[in-house]
């Protein structure tokens, strides 16, 4: 089982103006054996992407009318996934799978997991978090 470590961090900042207060901006950092990525929330959605991509994976976006369509591809697997009111929709093939793309930890660690496994081939992973403070 491979490690992912969570690194959340926050930091006190400014809006950029006067009207606009301070606000607390939070990043997470994901390290999986010595690569990382960076992602804006924790979600489904945002560490599937990165896994894959810290996995090989090579990430498309597809702009159409009605969306946006994001295609992860490798060794000949294509996995589309599309993100729409509050949900996240994963597709291979004919086999599909539609989750809320926001859920708390323990259940968002295993739901991950779930979709690495039946779409990409990937994990199972241990997800470890800790808080780093930057103010």
């Amino acid at each position: 089982m491979k490690e992912v470590q969570l690194t959340k961090k926050s930091d006190l900042t400014e809006g950029g103006c006067n009207a606009c207060g301070i606000i607390d901006s939070t990043i997470y950092q994901l390290d999986l054996g010595g690569k990382k990525a960076t992602i804006a929330e924790l979600s489904v959605g945002s560490l599937v992407d990165s896994l894959a991509l810290l996995e090989g994976f090579e990430g498309e976006d597809i702009y159409e009318m009605l969306g946006e369509i994001r295609q992860l591809k490798h060794a000949g697997k294509c996995v589309e996934v599309r993100q729409e009111d509050g949900l996240i929709h994963f597709q291979k093939d004919y086999e599909a799978l539609t989750v809320k793309n926001v859920i708390e930890a323990p259940e968002l660690y295993q739901q991950v997991n779930k979709i690495l496994k039946q779409f990409f081939d990937l994990g199972p992973y241990k997800f470890t978090e800790k808080n780093k403070s930057l103010v």
